[in-house]
């Protein structure tokens, strides 16, 4: 059985965010931090990559250190965030006119992340890159929306493969003249839904955005999908989901705190909540309150949806060891050992017991539901790709 490494080692940038975050002293920080750059021009590059370089800069702006790095960091570093500001101006274009298209068409949808999440944590509109769009659909109008976004020119991306599509959440659409690409999601992280996704709805606010009255998340279940999503689709891996969430979770007061162990309890999702906490309070110096922590520990779910939870902070194919843990749930243990199986050992591996047929009648085609069949055909086709 192979070791899972279930905390990643703080790193430079995880101390950039946590100079970003200080509230007294961060000047001192961030010069402290400007004087161990070691070569400007990767690190600029590398900022960019990790979607740090506006924040960074607003920092150093607002704090008056720009003659504390070479003038041609500067420039490249405030033509990065005008390219953020750029392109973030285009994404609230694109987002009026496709709000304007599904509520015309009277579909109930939200929106995710993207300009909810810059224009409320960040005060300055070059601060968070964007370079999609991610709306949240009904499950029984998500055709009807293709349908609609199609008429205002939006069409699926070349590689929504249908293996693809068989076991994914969302799908990825593009519009030729638009930088933004568009996700369209039916359910909110995975393929089978969290228990409980309607209480999300419940909560929906109203946001300004480029003149239109967007439906968003409210401030505390914003905060929990960002946590979220960072766990199950990026392994909490970027610094940049940590300021994120740090940001989203400190402007929540006692009743947003609660209204976070509520829907967290009530998706199921306890464990990949405390998982982001801890990699914020490690990593970047964010502490949730003691009493919400003690709360959460004590609604942990069992060890096997730990295990999944770890494989997903430690693989790239965390996401589907996530989605069988629920299938387990869903199951009601009647296929637990071939889903146990998944979650102890390396995805190729347990691909190719399927493949060869060696684990018995309980890896045979017949005995998948028709998620895991796909499961199984998405995997094919990424190894033979």
């Amino acid at each position: 059985m192979r070791r899972l490494p279930l905390e990643r080692e703080r790193s430079t940038w995880d101390e950039w965010v946590a100079a970003l975050l200080t509230a007294r002293g961060r000047d001192a920080a961030l010069a402290s931090l400007i004087s161990r750059v070691d070569g400007w021009e990767p690190w600029c590059a590398e900022a960019r990559a990790r979607r740090l370089s506006g924040a960074i800069w607003t920092a150093i702006r607002d704090e008056g250190l720009q003659a504390a790095i070479p003038a041609g960091a500067a420039a490249r570093l405030e033509g990065q965030w005008r390219q953020s500001v750029a392109a973030s101006a285009l994404v609230h274009l694109d987002l009026s006119q496709i709000g304007a298209a599904l509520d015309k068409e009277k579909i109930p949808w939200a929106l995710l992340k993207g300009p909810s999440v810059a224009d409320i944590l960040y005060s300055d509109p070059g601060s968070r890159p964007m370079s999609d769009i991610d709306i949240l659909i009904r499950p029984h109008f998500f055709r009807k929306s293709l349908d609609v976004l199609a008429e205002e020119g939006w069409r699926l991306r070349e590689d929504m493969i249908p293996e693809y599509l068989r076991i994914t959440h969302a799908v990825m659409l593009k519009f030729d003249p638009c930088v933004a690409m568009l996700e369209v999601h039916w359910n909110l992280l995975g393929t089978v839904p969290l228990p409980g996704e309607d209480v999300l709805w419940d909560g929906l606010e109203r946001m300004e955005i480029a003149g239109r009255a967007v439906p968003v998340l409210g401030a505390a279940d914003s905060a929990l999908h960002l946590a979220l999503h960072a766990v199950l689709h990026h392994g909490l891996k970027e610094a940049s989901h940590l300021l994120d969430i740090a940001l989203a979770f400190a402007r929540l007061d006692r009743e947003g705190w609660g209204i976070v162990v509520d829907h967290a309890t009530r998706l199921n999702v306890v464990e990949e909540l405390l998982a982001a906490l801890d990699a914020a309070k490690r990593r970047v110096g964010f502490a949730a309150p003691e009493q919400i922590v003690r709360v959460l520990k004590q609604r942990r779910p069992g060890w096997l949806r730990r295990r999944a939870t770890a494989l997903a902070l430690a693989d790239s194919g965390g996401h589907a060891a996530m989605t069988l843990s629920r299938l387990i749930m869903m199951d009601g243990w009647e296929n637990k050992g071939r889903y146990l199986d998944f979650v102890l050992m390396p995805p190729r591996e347990w691909l190719r017991k399927v493949d060869s047929g060696s684990g018995g009648g309980a890896y045979s085609r017949r005995a998948f539901s028709g998620i895991g069949r796909a499961l199984v055909q998405m995997f094919r086709a990424r190894r033979a790709s």
